[in-house]
């Protein structure tokens, strides 16, 4: 139970930031528009008491009862002025709330990534001792294809160094067992949020500078750009079984992410052209398991 909840955390904390960020923004504009109304009627009341004090040196009964009954709103204007700043300080606690919180995960991401790094430099000295020690190879393990899949820059680039420099391009496009090369996996690594996704489009940018071919063509049809909207295309289909919103987006604005596809799909778009493959892979995949069946089969 620990690790999916890990999961969940990491998955969609960044969603829920943005959502509580909205939630508040949201709520400190409509306290801010009630108190303006508020304090241009107590104005105008402030005014027509003036008014009516000062023409009425003996006011009558019904004068006496209208300068009462504005006194009345004023005083409930006040009150609810009052309430006002009760709800903005609470407003300020809760945001003060969500940046410690913020600062308090992204302290452990920070945490979290030192050990990746240290982990990672550990894993390059035993990769090195396998290759000197025991004649292991870099292009037969794949492991150019791990660390592309996770955008794991330093990893990649300390393994590519491992690499003799005559066989760098061809181990960029080497195909695994699922016919696959770097490229293609660094195509599947949705990015949880929009820092993520920049990093992936730096990731795909310098593999191609190393020489990737995005022209590769695998198996079922697919180059590069098919893998990346296939990708997308299944992550869409979890997030609406689970009833979620978009994902990648996690909280962002829908339209803050279509200059991003726009660009990755540019970066990946083959010199001859989109496959067939490629251009259905944008369509929503058949369904491999019937859901309601499912339940229904563990009801009987």
């Amino acid at each position: 139970m620990s690790s999916i909840r890990n999961i969940e955390e990491r998955f969609f904390w960044p969603k829920k930031v943005n959502q509580t960020r909205t939630v508040i923004a949201s709520t400190r504009r409509e306290v801010e528009e009630q108190e303006e109304r508020l304090n241009i009627q107590s104005s105008q009341i402030d005014e027509l008491l003036q008014q009516h004090r000062e023409r009425m040196a003996s006011p009558d009964d019904a004068t006496r009862e209208l300068i009462k009954g504005l006194e009345e709103v004023k005083e409930i204007a006040e009150a609810a002025i009052g309430e006002i700043d009760e709800k903005r300080t609470k407003i300020n606690e809760a945001e003060a709330e969500l940046n410690e919180e913020l600062s308090k995960g992204k302290k452990a991401m920070a945490e979290e990534n030192d050990r990746i790094r240290e982990r990672g430099e550990n894993l390059v000295q035993k990769v090195k001792s396998l290759i000197e020690d025991d004649g292991a190879s870099i292009r037969r393990a794949f492991v150019l294809h791990c660390a592309s899949r996770f955008r794991l820059n330093d990893l990649f680039d300390a393994l590519l160094d491992l690499v003799p420099a005559n066989e760098r391009k061809a181990a960029i496009n080497e195909v695994d067992f699922c016919g696959c090369t770097p490229l293609f996996t660094a195509a599947q690594s949705v990015p949880d949020n929009i820092g993520q996704a920049n990093e992936q489009y730096d990731f795909v940018e310098k593999v191609l500078k190393l020489g990737a071919d995005k022209n590769y063509i695998d198996i079922k049809g697919l180059t590069a750009l098919g893998m990346y909207r296939t990708t997308l295309q299944y992550m869409e289909e979890f997030t609406s079984r689970a009833m979620l919103n978009s994902i990648p987006g996690r909280g962002e604005d829908d339209n803050d992410w279509e200059p991003i596809h726009e660009r990755m799909e540019e970066l990946l778009m083959p010199a001859r052209g989109e496959t067939e493959a490629d251009r259905n892979a944008k369509k929503s995949p058949e369904p491999d398991y019937n859901w309601d069946e499912g339940e229904e089969g563990n009801e009987e």
